[in-house]
């Protein structure tokens, strides 16, 4: 299947909330919940999607998705004859991957993602199996033949705040691996960004750019000039929607779970009337961001669910969030 537009929904399907890892940074938490999809479930998205009179990606969530994988498969043969359906996605821990999943999810998902951290070390400290063990060999070892498979496949990096000094590194061995494109996303959770990690931060990004910048081939994240533009007013539950493992609506993956962001559910569908609440604290000034250089830029100012669940203050944006936009600015122009 070749990698389709930019589709206009984009349905992101909670498989289930249990997990095989226990990552130090999972805004789910240390104790996961248990709950998965059921078959009845199931079923309910595929009606609903067949609803849809407009492009639609569907992309599989957890949790670790590959835990129900019976049912990925399910809900994939079944949405793949639905013409609005244009692309499929996944991210993964890759621990239960074999050679069957990969071949499968390598001609099945437009868009392949395989969770890592950078260097054995970095990503050992914060992605352990539930035994407390490091995951970084049993992950490497599958990524030969993924990336065989799927020479697009994506690698998605976590950067919290003791990471920052090994950035560089940690791309580094990324891009060794053979992967050619790198999502990057900093830890909003973490407490300990700070102007000393934003100076690191600044210094890491900078080598990052002198050492990839010109090759065309990589694609990666951090040093993406196209990245930076001015945010569009917040999507969730016009063009995005979570339906978690109840079958309930949320914005986006931080809200799943939080009674006040529910915005509907399969049977009923989507609840206008709290779609417009949201949009309004979306839409209204960030009075704390005012006069920012980036405001225009920033998550910080449209994403007001991720303020209000990490901070407890829409206007109040995470510290990483503030760091990483000012950084790339700095980088990037």
């Amino acid at each position: 299947m070749g990698r389709g537009v930019e589709p206009s929904m984009n349905i992101n399907i909670w498989l289930t909330k249990r997990c095989n890892l226990q990552c130090t940074y999972c805004y789910e938490g240390i104790a996961k919940e248990t709950e998965s999809m059921s078959k009845i479930i199931c079923d309910k998205v595929i009606a609903y999607v067949q609803e849809i009179n407009e492009p639609v990606n569907i992309r599989f969530h957890g949790g670790e998705p590959l835990l129900e994988y019976d049912k990925l498969q399910y809900l994939y043969e079944k949405l793949k004859t639905n013409e609005n359906v244009k692309t499929f996605g996944i991210t993964t821990n890759a621990l239960l991957l074999d050679e069957n999943k990969i071949n499968f999810l390598a001609q099945s998902m437009n868009d392949f993602s395989i969770s890592i951290d950078g260097t054995k070390e970095i990503h050992d400290k914060h992605r352990k199996d539930t035994n407390g063990k490091g995951t970084y060999d049993k992950v490497c070892k599958l990524i030969p033949q993924i990336l065989k498979m799927d020479p697009h496949a994506r690698a998605r990096m976590t950067i919290t705040a003791d990471a920052v000094p090994h950035l560089y590194e940690s791309v580094k061995s990324i891009v060794e691996l053979g992967f050619k494109v790198i999502a990057m996303a900093v830890d909003v959770f973490d407490p300990n960004w700070n102007d000393e990690i934003k100076a690191q931060y600044l210094t890491q990004v900078n080598k990052i750019k002198c050492e990839y910048c010109k090759n065309s081939s990589l694609h990666i994240g951090v040093i993406e000039q196209e990245n930076i533009k001015r945010l569009a007013p917040c999507g969730g539950g016009k063009n995005s929607i979570h339906i978690s493992t109840d079958g309930k609506f949320y914005p986006c993956s931080y809200a799943v779970g939080v009674k006040d962001f529910i915005i509907g559910n399969l049977e009923e569908g989507i609840n206008e009337g709290k779609i417009k609440e949201i949009e309004y604290i979306a839409q209204s000034a960030n009075s704390v961001c005012e006069g920012c250089t980036v405001y225009d830029f920033c998550p910080g100012t449209r994403c007001k669910i991720i303020n209000k669940v990490v901070s407890g203050n829409y206007d109040i944006p995470p510290i990483a969030t503030c760091i990483d936009m000012n950084v790339k600015i700095n980088v990037l122009y």
